[in-house]
């Protein structure tokens, strides 16, 4: 009877040793599968780099900065830059950005970038329109 005793005992080791190894290794698939969820294209990392690239490129001009506006040839060519400037400005602060640099955007990016708009709309375009070349060059001058 001990033998018999024994070789249960065994047999019970065996099958909880397989329900172990049969855990482990689908604790290993569903941790494999959550890693390749995550860095997957399309996945966080992906989305992550996207922003992050997304914003270096804007930060150049155009459209986000205002360099490229003092080239513009026409008031066709400027309202298509602010354009550009305002959907950009729009994405960058409302998206999941990092706030600290959503703020920063917003606080000195887009004052400066406002009040260049400003100008342009509200005295150089007007003043271009009357022909004042006067107050045209003026504006010109505070860019």
């Amino acid at each position: 009877m001990g033998s018999r005793n024994s070789s249960m005992g065994i047999g019970s080791q065996r099958s909880g040793g397989g329900f172990q190894l049969a855990g482990a290794v689908t604790a290993a698939i569903l941790l494999t599968g959550l890693a390749v969820q995550h860095i997957r294209v399309g996945g966080t990392v992906q989305r992550h780099i996207d922003s992050v690239t997304g914003f270096s490129a804007d930060i150049l001009p155009p459209p986000i900065r205002i360099v490229e506006p003092g080239l513009a040839q026409n008031r066709d060519n400027l309202a298509e830059l602010e354009r550009q400037y305002r959907a950009r400005l729009t994405r960058w602060t409302a998206d999941d950005v990092n706030p600290r640099l959503a703020g920063k955007l917003r606080d000195l990016v887009a004052k400066e970038a406002d009040a260049f708009w400003t100008e342009v709309n509200k005295v150089l375009l007007p003043a271009l329109a009357r022909s004042d070349m006067a107050i045209a060059q003026a504006s010109e001058q505070k860019r």
